[in-house]
């Protein structure tokens, strides 16, 4: 069956460019020839039909695996090495020595010292002194003020007042229109609907604002200068003298004499026995490790992933033409091909 099946698709794709060559000839289907040369009234149907059959196919797919791979791996060992070493190592010795050192003694006497000191002296003086009063007194002053007039006034007045108005605006009205079509592939006419946009007009109302005048009475304020008068107090600072007694400080030179201890630093001698260091060199031998690094391979398992390729089946539709039927219907052919 599917050796049929695909002999049958390969005949429909062979003869499939030559149908549009010899679509304005009419065949021996129950319609009447025509002349190559004039225009045919009618028009066969394609001798062909498709129709569509499930085909099984084989696909791949990519699968992710793991496998384990011996792998040679190659690592740094450290091990350590003995080895002699021959130092030289400095170390104290002490030894007794005798030295003379110069060492101070304080030793306090006392010294006579002579110093002048101010003797203060207080003098009673008598003396005059001026200082001032407060007196508080009143003046008499002018000061000018305002006083509000309210004067009444007509005056013109705008107002709005809203009044009903009838509009007409186009409005866009989309509605469904049938027309006939003419199908591409059977050649047949259908009737279909297609959206057509159309202006239509609306009437409405709309609320629009008028100004009117009308005349109001207002008071207007206007301010008259009136000269009054008052009195103010006034402070003033009034002079006077009188006779007061201080005491007059001055200040009287006395020579003072007193004893006072001086400390002085005496020098002596005398002999110390100290233990001095000194470093003398002495040759040792110790045992030191050295590190040595070696590569060492080894064989380890490793993991790795990897991608393959994994047959599957799935189906799928195939379109396959077959002959149609003797009593296909014709279509109307158009002239001028």
């Amino acid at each position: 069956m599917t050796k049929r099946l695909f002999a049958a698709l390969l005949a429909g794709l062979m003869c499939w460019p030559a149908l549009p060559v010899q679509a304005h000839k009419c065949r021996s289907h129950g319609c009447a020839p025509v002349c190559a040369s004039s225009c045919a009234p009618t028009q066969c149907a394609a001798p062909y039909n498709v129709v569509y059959v499930d085909q099984t196919v084989t696909g791949y797919r990519t699968e992710m695996r793991t496998r384990v791979v011996p792998t040679q791996v190659t690592r740094v060992v450290a091990r350590s090495v003995p080895e002699q070493v021959k130092y030289t190592e400095m170390v104290q010795v002490t030894v007794p020595e005798k030295r003379t050192e110069t060492y101070y003694t304080c030793v306090a006497k006392e010294v006579p010292y002579t110093y002048t000191v101010n003797v203060p002296v207080m003098t009673p003086r008598t003396v005059q002194q001026t200082y001032y009063t407060c007196v508080a007194r009143e003046v008499p002053y002018t000061y000018t003020v305002n006083v509000p007039v309210m004067t009444p006034r007509t005056v013109q007045q705008t107002y709005y007042t809203c009044v009903p108005e009838t509009v007409v605006t186009q409005v866009p009205v989309c509605r469904m229109v049938s027309c006939q079509v003419c199908d591409p592939c059977t050649g047949c006419m259908k009737t279909s609907c297609k959206p057509v946009t159309e202006m239509q007009a609306v009437q409405s109302v709309v609320m629009r604002q008028v100004a009117q005048t009308r005349e109001v009475t207002i008071n207007e304020c206007s301010y008259r200068a009136e000269q009054k008068t008052g009195t103010r107090v006034v402070y003033e600072n009034v002079p006077q003298t009188r006779s007061v007694t201080i005491n007059e400080c001055s200040y009287r030179a006395e020579q003072k004499t007193v004893n006072q201890v001086v400390y002085q630093n005496v020098a002596n001698t005398r002999e110390v026995t100290i233990n001095v260091v000194r470093c003398q060199p002495v040759e040792k031998t110790a045992t030191v490790y050295r590190q040595v690094y070696e590569n060492v391979t080894e064989t380890v398992n490793v993991t790795q992933n990897y991608c393959e390729q994994v047959p599957y089946t799935y189906t799928v539709k195939v379109a396959v033409q077959v002959p149609a039927p003797a009593s296909a219907p014709c279509a109307p052919v158009v002239c001028g091909h």
